[in-house]
């Protein structure tokens, strides 16, 4: 919308619902396995939750499609986050095991808790009691709590003296030193970490003077020896949750205790304090999630006391006892570590033990190494006379990630044995219809220029239409309606930084989005958000390699810049794409060392800048990728031609089995709008032409037969 300065704007927003599904199963005792009632479950980052029936089933509707986080959480017992991969329409089913708490008191019954310690206060009225209080208040600021903290029907907690209703507020109140709440002993050995968890109550500055405290202390060995957990210096109500990482404080053991010391301070005869405890737990904490206060080095959501690999993000993925980050043969079996060529590639990995080759450069994908290879692409000619691969070569070194300018080119290497290892079991897409159909986008490579002659063409393969549009990139916006590229010809002729523009599905109409002020940074490729309203870019200068990232601007003048990400190479993020919600970004980073040239690794983002994460091997991906309609997958293509597809969350990495002429590979894919089939660019004998197949990988069928390399397809959406 256009936005009038001092006037009002009205906008009808349309919104479509996201489809769902449901999520249903068991939530239960991991010692007993019997069910456990009473535990709610809810889904992260939603207000959709539930609480578990008597047996421990539960159910829950509308929840939206995809990979979501469901955390399970009730008092007594370990809490857990899962994930569970939603389908549209269809309940999936998600399983959940609790462990019971090492200690848990709600106050309701009594637990063996001292009121008093020796060397206390003698003011008796002072002392700890465990009973359901009765509130004072100071005009209308409370100062003991009316009520306890645990959910009805409970009703008692412990605090500091309790007069009978209607009392003063120093009737009861801590006088003249010290009173101590301590706990049984407790048991936290064999618990690789656990988290203390407590509520509590305290005022202090109702008197004519402040100055009482609060502390928490705990203690490994029954009581002798205590260590200071916290100190509560002033007024904190109502009633205020304190968790924290029990591990991180001391050694836990099978004699554990802890204490809650409420101190009136030197003022005593003119300050008022008071103090209440409810809800107290000690718990296994092993995720992160639930463990904030803990390490967890690798950023795995396992902190490092219970993680056999702390380093290792995979935790040691191929199971020989080596942590990946010391693994010389990560993803293969290999205990004895043997390094015969000393390149740091075991030799139960290296595909060249005889010659070193720390890359493992494959780009035949026979097993055999580069360096020991003297046919790389495996066409019977070898490498030092094939035009083929020489050809290349030279496309790959023309290719500018990041840059804007990027030729259609087909890595020739490939990280082959460490993507395997990552790849999970085929789950191959049902086949869509007989005969795809649509309009498709694509760009005719001028090899000169390093840029894209725009055509458009029916999927059949009729109706090839010229756009007379020579650009670096294209894409349909949402709608079908125009289509995104980068405005490579007044970057060349006025030399101006590259910026955006759109032009009609016929050629003309083009409207410069020239509206970033910025003007050392290029916005070249990029996307529209869904609703059409913002476009993300990559952006880039060659000179001010800081400001290499994604950025999103407007989508109706290409102003409002705003920074997503920030390349920490100072290389490129390029090829940024919306996801369907528009609630998250995939895009490929690249950095240097990675083989083959040029590749990268797919990264998401969310939309404000947040949560960055990487979700495929370095080395796995090449010149971009795109998400399917429903947003469950991201196709790239991944180095020597070869399609893949990942679900956003980085699992389920596996091949598309298209059965591909030899020596041809597949290159810079995208999704049809009903998400059934794929268009991409096939390149043999120094040609690419546009091919579609189904989304399972059969259907094979080619679109356009040209001279030169046909490239950068975009299937028209539906509009």
């Amino acid at each position: 919308m256009t936005i009038t300065a001092g006037a009002r704007n009205d906008e009808d927003i349309s919104l479509v619902p996201v489809p769902q599904g449901a999520v249903s199963g068991f939530v239960r005792r991991s010692d007993t396995n019997q069910g456990l009632g009473g535990v709610a479950v809810s889904v992260v980052g939603s207000s959709l939750s539930t609480t578990t029936a008597s047996d421990g089933s539960y159910t829950l509707a509308n929840v939206s499609e995809g990979t979501q986080q469901l955390d399970a959480i009730r008092f007594g017992f370990s809490r857990s986050r899962s994930r569970a991969t939603v389908p549209a329409g269809a309940t999936a089913t998600l399983n959940v095991l609790l462990d019971p708490a090492v200690l848990s008191d709600d106050a309701e019954t009594d637990k063996g808790w001292l009121l008093f310690t020796p060397g206390d206060t003698n003011s008796t009225s002072s002392r700890w009691v465990r009973v359901d209080p009765n509130g004072t208040s100071s005009g209308s600021t409370p100062v003991q709590p009316e009520d306890d903290h645990t959910p009805a029907p409970g009703v008692t907690c412990f605090v500091t003296g309790n007069c009978p209703p209607g009392s003063g507020t120093e009737a009861c109140d801590v006088d003249n030193g010290v009173t101590t709440l301590t706990s049984p002993t407790f048991s936290a050995s064999g618990v690789p970490a656990a988290t203390i968890d407590y509520w509590r109550w305290f005022s202090d500055d109702t008197g004519s003077f402040a100055g009482g405290s609060l502390v928490t202390q705990v203690s490994s060995d029954n009581g002798v020896n205590w260590i200071g957990l916290e100190s509560v210096p002033s007024t904190q109500i109502p009633w205020t949750q304190k968790l924290t990482d029990l591990g991180s404080a001391i050694p836990l053991s099978s004699t554990m205790r802890m204490r809650f010391r409420a101190n009136s301070g030197n003022n005593s005869a003119f300050n008022v304090t008071e103090a209440a405890i409810d809800d107290v737990q000690v718990v296994k904490a092993c995720q992160s999630a639930f463990n904030t206060t803990a390490p967890d080095s690798d950023g795995d959501g396992i902190v490092n006391a219970c993680d056999s690999c702390p380093s290792d993000p995979l935790n040691d993925a191929d199971g020989d006892g080596v942590c990946g980050n010391t693994d010389k043969s990560p993803f293969v079996s290999d205990p004895a570590q043997a390094d015969a060529d000393g390149d740091g590639v075991g030799d139960a990995a290296d595909n060249c033990r005889t010659t070193a080759n720390s890359d493992q450069a494959d780009n035949d994908e026979d097993g055999t190494g580069n360096v020991c290879d003297p046919d790389d692409d495996n066409d019977g000619t070898p490498d030092t006379a094939d035009p083929f691969y020489r050809y290349e070569r030279s496309k790959r070194r023309n290719q500018r990630i990041g840059a804007g300018l990027l030729a259609a080119a087909l890595a020739i290497a490939g990280m082959y044995v460490v993507v395997r290892a990552f790849e999970q079991p085929r789950k191959p897409v049902p086949a869509g219809p007989a005969r795809p159909s649509g309009l498709i986008l694509y760009g005719d490579y001028v090899a000169g220029r390093g840029q894209l002659h725009l055509f458009t063409v029916r999927a059949d393969g009729s109706g090839e239409r010229d756009l007379s549009i020579v650009t670096s990139c294209a894409q349909w916006l949402p709608d079908g309606s125009k289509i995104l590229i980068s405005n490579d010809a007044a970057f060349k002729a006025e030399g101006a930084p590259l910026r955006p523009a759109t032009i009609d599905p016929d050629g003309g109409g083009l409207q410069r989005l020239d509206g970033a002020s910025n003007r050392n940074l290029n916005l070249g490729c990029g996307d529209a958000s869904p609703d059409g309203a913002r476009l993300v870019l990559e952006g880039f200068n060659e000179n001010e390699p800081g400001l290499n990232g994604i950025y999103v601007v407007r989508a109706s003048d290409g102003g409002g810049l705003v920074r997503l990400t920030r390349n920490p190479y100072n290389t490129g993020d390029g090829y940024p794409q919306y996801s369907p919600d528009g609630t998250t970004v995939a895009f490929m980073r690249t950095k240097p060392g990675v083989n083959p040239d040029g590749a990268g690794a797919v990264f998401v983002v969310n939309a404000d800048g947040t949560g960055l994460r990487r979700i495929t091997p370095w080395g796995a991906a090449f010149l971009g990728q795109s998400w399917s309609p429903d947003g469950q997958w991201i196709l790239f293509q991944r180095p020597y031609g070869r399609l893949y597809v990942v679900h956003p969350d980085g699992t389920s990495l596996h091949e598309i089995p298209v059965r591909l002429p030899v020596g041809s590979g597949a290159i810079s894919p995208a999704w049809s709008p009903d998400g059934q089939w794929i268009v991409f660019s096939l390149e043999r004998n120094a040609q690419a032409d546009i091919f579609v197949v189904r989304a399972d990988g059969s259907g094979l069928r080619q679109v356009t037969d040209a001279p030169g390399v046909e490239t950068y397809p975009d299937w028209r959406p539906r509009g």
